[in-house]
């Protein structure tokens, strides 16, 4: 994994994207972003899915969902990628240190960090104090019937080391359903936690990590607590059937799994404000290192700027990036709207959604496909086709 992050070059993945999972992020902010989001029509006018497929230069599944959802939530001031141009510049400049980002990010490659959101948007099941403690007795009950018998030879505790064994293997399979959305989502959590403290410790990310230390020592009883998830979640893929009928057994001996699982979900109610500060922490800093990546692989772009009082939108040989020899265009737009007309297949659509992915990616990953690009936000102006012309006339 490590080798493959240091060659990663920021080149187009050829991998399929899941899309469900890639958005969720963005579904679950979807609610408190409100008017500030691209909408379902003009993510599919602007083709904005393919941007982002052509965009994506992230290298952790976290960095890949921040991304999707930084492109489609416009921002109302300037913030977001626009404010760490910095390091931005720090990581054009410092091969050593796109590596060193790139090899801790990597450790998020897997498609199963996905499920760090779902610790987001759901909530917490209650883990009363009674059934903590009932499960603390309940797991060392079968070991206790079971010295008692083979040291006293007491023909009750052997029936009683069964009844204890049933039990727990009762408890041990209710509670499995409730616990299979965390074998995935919970082990990539811890490895969320170990990946943000690296990257704390780097000193170019220093503005970003001001709340990152507190919000690790809040989380850090997960990483004891939640053992048996990672063990789980690791036998499923790397070990044979019989090694995990043996590991099954024992959780079902001691009651591992359920009484675990209780004290993880307790740990993590009430702290998805915490989750989120590390996770978008991870996920801006792979962002900030996907448009560095992005950038490098331009034939050219610039920084848009503010124009003058009376433009709106200036632009001198506008692009797009997803069209192969595309033709550049300019515009300049004043006080007035634009009316764009012109023959069938002349380009018009093209044109506006050459105007429409600028204004999108320079407002979102700050970053313009054009010579130069001046854009007054929020910008107003209305771009028609000759044809919604004639409608809007009739």
């Amino acid at each position: 994994m490590g080798r493959r992050a240091r060659s990663y070059a920021g080149e187009i993945k050829s991998e399929t994207f899941n899309l469900t999972d890639i958005s969720a992020y963005f579904r679950y902010r979807k609610e408190v972003e409100g008017d500030n989001l691209l909408s379902d029509q003009t993510y599919s006018d602007l083709g904005v899915e393919e941007l982002f497929t052509f965009a994506d230069r992230t290298v952790s599944r976290v960095g890949q969902q921040y991304l999707y959802q930084t492109l489609r939530s416009v921002p109302q001031a300037a913030g977001g990628i626009s404010r760490h141009e910095e390091i931005i510049r720090h990581l054009q400049a410092d091969s050593h240190l796109r590596e060193r980002l790139a090899k801790t990010l990597s450790h998020l490659r897997d498609t199963e960090a996905y499920s760090i959101v779902r610790l987001l948007a759901d909530e917490q099941p209650a883990a009363s104090t009674n059934r903590k403690v009932t499960f603390a007795i309940l797991k060392c009950l079968p070991a206790l019937f079971l010295l008692l018998y083979l040291l006293l030879h007491i023909p009750a505790c052997g029936l009683f080391f069964l009844v204890a064994i049933i039990l727990n293997a009762g408890i041990h399979y209710t509670y499995k359903p409730k616990s299979i959305d965390y074998i995935y989502s919970v082990p990539q959590l811890i490895k969320l936690l170990g990946t943000a403290e690296k990257l704390c410790k780097i000193p170019e990310l220093s503005k970003l990590a001001t709340d990152i230390p507190d919000a690790l020592a809040t989380l850090k009883p997960i990483r004891k607590t939640a053992l048996f998830l990672r063990m789980e979640n690791k036998l499923q893929s790397d070990m044979a059937a019989l090694a995990w009928l043996c590991t099954e057994l024992l959780h079902i001996f001691f009651l591992t799994e359920p009484f675990s699982f209780l004290q993880s979900v307790s740990i993590l109610r009430n702290k998805c404000r915490e989750i989120e500060t590390v996770y978008r922490f991870v996920g801006l800093t792979d962002c900030l290192l996907s448009v560095c990546f992005l950038r490098e692989h331009l034939p050219y772009y610039c920084l848009p700027g503010i124009p003058e009082e009376r433009h709106r939108l200036a632009s001198q040989e506008m692009y797009h990036p997803l069209i192969e020899d595309c033709v550049a265009n300019s515009i300049d737009i004043q006080d007035r709207s634009v009316l764009l007309n012109g023959s069938n297949m002349s380009g018009k659509t093209t044109f506006i959604r050459i105007i429409g992915i600028n204004v999108l990616s320079a407002q979102t990953l700050h970053t313009a496909f054009a010579r130069s690009f001046l854009l007054a936000t929020p910008l107003n102006c209305l771009l028609y086709t000759s044809d919604a012309a004639d409608e809007a006339r009739s």
